[in-house]
């Protein structure tokens, strides 16, 4: 049996840590909201709220390339089933469908958060350095307003404290 990236163990620690910062109150409809308007990858920015709060960030050579690969990976894969789940949403009599895509979608999310794990180079941060959760959203922003990202630094502290 092949085993998946998001199996490994260095991985898992993070998952576990995006997945609780995720269900910090405020945080997952900040996240959606990203990845809705601005085109945002959530497992992109909750590694950076993470990263931040532990005083690290990748470099911006790393973050472009992370960038660069989510955007395909969500557009070519990831994309098609998020539409057709989004798509089964509100038909009560295709639940189990909608179960399953949501279910695929899930083990998806982990396999590009194992991914980005695996590819990201971090650095200490140093005071000069401008945010890169900030940089990130600013280049998917197109002009938008980036929304108050208060909640998710807090969050993402109070995450990195408990471990």
């Amino acid at each position: 049996m092949h085993m998946m990236k998001s199996d490994d163990p260095s991985t898992r620690h993070y998952w576990q840590a995006a997945s609780k910062l995720y269900a910090i109150e405020g945080v997952e409809s900040l996240c959606l909201d990203l990845q809705n308007r601005l085109n945002c990858d959530i497992n992109i920015v909750l590694m950076l709220a993470i990263f931040e709060s532990s005083c690290l960030t990748p470099t911006d050579d790393c973050l472009a390339e992370l960038h660069n690969n989510a955007s395909e990976w969500c557009e070519e894969v990831l994309g098609l089933v998020r539409t057709n789940r989004l798509a089964y949403k509100s038909s009560k009599e295709k639940d189990e469908l909608y179960n399953i895509l949501k279910g695929l979608e899930l083990l998806m999310e982990q396999e590009a958060h194992a991914e980005l794990v695996e590819r990201i180079s971090l650095v200490p941060i140093s005071a000069k350095m401008p945010s890169k959760i900030e940089q990130y959203i600013s280049s998917n922003s197109n002009g938008v307003k980036v929304p108050d990202l208060t909640v998710l630094r807090h969050a993402a502290k109070e995450i990195t404290a408990s471990a």
